[in-house]
């Protein structure tokens, strides 16, 4: 018991345990922040400083009001710049529920009314919930997908993949259920690729992961190579786009765990959208950084803006971006 307040004690002076975690930590109950959470106070002790090397926090509300949050996903439509996330307070998945906001520069976002979040948990006491946000488009339509895991039991989930459809005249459509399995079915995204649209993800198979595909419309599933992965470590979080001349870029947030333990992000090429290489690490600093986790990335004014979300020391989600972000260096 002394060595375990020694060990916390350590932490809060080396900045692991702030004032305003210990804030959040003695007013959440059950996973819920209490209706009298100090939000001043919270905000009064939050860490100013936003900048990580040449990364800058990207700054935005969240409906749970601490402004935390990770998996990026990013598109352009109709003249805007649309980004969905989930809210993930100290880790808190009650609040995870995906989030739609827009912009007109890609970096500064508002919350899109009625859409922030998207979808709440129908029963969220019963271990559902919400996560995974992909956005693309597709004939003067914007398609947001997201992953509903629903657990059988403290370890064990189903999770479904939906789609939900804005037309050109921005009204929302019902979601539709893409693909389901008990094999974890994460990160889903899609590429297209001579003339198809793909479905990716990451699913578990016997304590690993693979990356695997299916054909829209299809549920023949094709597992994909990818090399140069590090020992000890497997396929987390992915994300593609294509390069100016190109070239398929993959997005892969590798970890030594299912649960993301020891995650950095990595760069990957490929000529066929099949077989993958892993390349370089892209890296932040190393002394506040704790874990990285998914990626994004999107066109503007011909520069490349890469989104990123990461567990920073002080025990926060966030998500930063490098508005010219050279991929080049990095393959």
């Amino acid at each position: 018991m002394l060595y375990l307040f020694y060990k916390r004690l350590r932490r809060m002076f080396q900045g692991e345990y702030p004032i305003d975690f210990i804030l959040y930590k003695l007013m959440c109950r059950n996973g819920r922040i209490k209706k009298s959470f100090l939000f001043y106070v919270y905000k009064l002790f939050e860490k100013k400083n936003s900048q990580l090397g040449n990364a800058q926090e990207l700054l935005f509300e969240t409906y749970d009001g601490l402004n935390q949050a990770t998996h990026p996903t990013a598109c352009e439509y109709n003249g805007k710049y649309y980004f969905a996330c989930t809210p993930f307070p100290f880790g808190n998945d009650y609040y995870e529920n995906p989030c739609l906001y827009t912009s007109e520069n890609g970096i500064c976002y508002e919350p899109v009314e009625g859409m922030s979040p998207v979808i709440r948990p129908r029963k969220h006491d019963n271990l559902i919930y919400l996560s995974d946000p992909y956005l693309y488009t597709e004939d003067n339509n914007m398609y947001l997908l997201y992953r509903e895991c629903a657990y059988n039991n403290s370890s064990e989930y189903i999770a479904t993949v939906y789609e939900k459809r804005m037309d050109k005249n921005k009204k929302w459509h019902e979601e539709k259920v893409l693909i389901s399995n008990n094999r974890g079915l994460m990160s889903p995204c899609v590429v297209f690729n001579k003339e198809k649209k793909y479905l990716y993800y990451v699913v578990f198979d016997d304590k690993k992961t693979n990356l695997v595909r299916v054909e829209y419309g299809t549920d023949d599933e094709e597992k994909l190579n990818v090399r140069g992965i590090p020992e000890g470590m497997m396929i987390w979080h992915i994300d593609f786009f294509s390069a100016h001349n190109g070239t398929n870029i993959g997005l892969f947030t590798l970890s030594v765990d299912h649960y993301g333990g020891g995650a950095r992000l990595f760069v990957a090429t490929s000529e066929n959208c099949r077989d993958w290489l892993i390349r370089k690490e892209i890296i932040f600093d190393k002394n506040l950084v704790k874990k990285m986790y998914k990626s994004c990335m999107i066109h503007k004014d011909k520069k490349d803006i890469l989104y990123v979300s990461l567990r920073r020391k002080d025990r926060k989600w966030k998500i930063y971006y490098l508005d010219n972000f050279i991929y080049s260096e990095y393959i």
